[in-house]
């Protein structure tokens, strides 16, 4: 709320948009805490006029094992690869 309050009262006819925390395998053991957190901020979302959330977690879990695909990562299982990007765009 405080950046899209801050983003508001400097450009109040911008749209703001959120792009969910992503799934990732270096996180995973935060993944229930990152859930609220990108549930929360959708919540947000929703009472700020032109301003959007925009969800991506089911693109980035693998549908049988509901765990991050790891196809998406670079080494460092954190950051995304070209793959990744490509997907997220």
């Amino acid at each position: 709320k405080f950046i899209a309050d801050r983003t508001r009262a400097r450009f109040p006819d911008t749209p703001i948009f959120f792009i969910e925390i992503t799934p990732t395998p270096q996180r995973w053991h935060l993944w229930a805490d990152i859930a609220i957190a990108n549930d929360q901020i959708q919540q947000v979302t929703k009472t700020i006029e032109n301003c959007h959330f925009i969800p991506t977690r089911d693109r980035y879990l693998d549908p049988a094992t509901k765990q991050p695909i790891e196809a998406y990562f670079q080494e460092d299982r954190l950051h995304q690869n070209a793959k990744g990007y490509a997907l997220w765009s």
